[in-house]
């Protein structure tokens, strides 16, 4: 029989003998690190099938998923988070009514100094264009005239003095029977840049450089807007991601609901559109603050358009 036959096992030079607990916890370290490694490689599993499925969906809708602009596209699509964009600058276009009713001095500021319709839309188209441009330094704001039909009165610039300047010319022109609306829509369409009235041709295939958003700012209290020409501007434009039309009725008068409910009918198909009536200065701040959110932020739910508009005058 061998000399070392039942001995002890002796531990190699330099090895300290491993105990059981050790032994358990470096198996317990290891599994830990397989487990990581195996959730590493289902992330960049998943990565690689949500990268597949944007590919197929860009396919679909003809845009590269790479590109910034075609990520646009996917996200209006609802295919895309929105949050890439909410800060593309707006193209922001003030439509004034300059009915001569517009002149009535029937807000109360003050005992004093009671301000016309026209007076109270200037100042919140001020209040609103001072806060939006130091939010969006390279927004753009524009004027439209609005008598029977709507004309171009001044081109959107970001030169805040040069918009103020013209704004302060505008003044009631006399009194109309009608407003066309399809005149206001045929001019917002004219009154885009090249890049954002291709994108209004090809709305599928491309994100414009400015997000159109259009103010319609209305006084009369027996005029009710019409379509005089047919209703395809509108459809284009509101079918269109990147624009938006909101209404503000610049009346204190509450008792005459055609007109009130002719301007929510012209904007009932854009559900993110708000319709507010004004009809006390305080108002103003309110409804001011309501159209400076960016239209990309705000909710598409239905419903959100009367719970974000003053309330509507009540049925009888």
């Amino acid at each position: 029989m061998a000399e070392n036959e039942g001995a002890p096992a002796v531990p190699q030079e330099g090895c300290a003998p491993v105990s059981a607990e050790a032994a358990e916890a470096a198996k317990q370290v290891e599994a830990v690190q397989e487990a990581a490694r195996a959730g590493d490689q289902g992330q960049e599993q998943e990565q690689e099938q949500e990268q597949e499925q944007e590919q197929e969906q860009a396919i679909a809708v003809g845009v590269e998923p790479t590109d910034d602009d075609g990520r646009r596209v996917l996200a209006c699509a609802g295919l895309l988070p929105h949050h890439a964009h909410v800060h593309r600058p707006e193209k922001i276009i003030f439509c004034i009514d300059v009915d001569e009713e517009m002149g009535l001095p029937d807000f109360s500021a003050s005992k004093t100094k009671p301000l016309s319709r026209l007076d109270l839309a200037v100042a919140l188209i001020r209040n609103a264009v001072h806060t939006k441009i130091k939010l969006s330094p390279n927004s753009q704001f524009g004027v439209l005239m609005v008598t029977s039909e709507s004309m171009l009165y001044h081109s959107p610039t970001s030169n805040v003095e040069e918009f103020f300047s013209s704004l302060r010319r505008v003044s009631c022109q006399g009194k109309f029977g009608e407003c066309d609306l399809t005149s206001l829509f045929r001019t917002i369409m004219d009154v885009g840049d090249p890049q954002t009235k291709q994108a209004l041709l090809q709305m599928d295939r491309m994100a414009p450089p400015f997000v159109v958003h259009s103010v319609l700012v209305y006084g009369r209290s027996k005029c009710i807007p019409e379509f005089k020409g047919g209703r395809e501007e509108w459809e284009t434009l509101r079918r269109y991601p990147f624009f938006m039309h909101d209404v503000l009725y610049m009346n204190p008068d509450r008792s005459n609901m055609q007109v009130w409910e002719s301007l929510q009918e012209s904007v009932a198909a854009s559900p993110t559109s708000l319709c507010s009536q004004i009809t006390t200065p305080a108002e103003m701040f309110l409804i001011g603050s309501r159209i400076l959110a960016h239209p990309m932020q705000r909710s598409q739910a239905p419903q959100d358009l009367t719970a974000a508009s003053v309330d509507a005058p009540p049925r009888e």
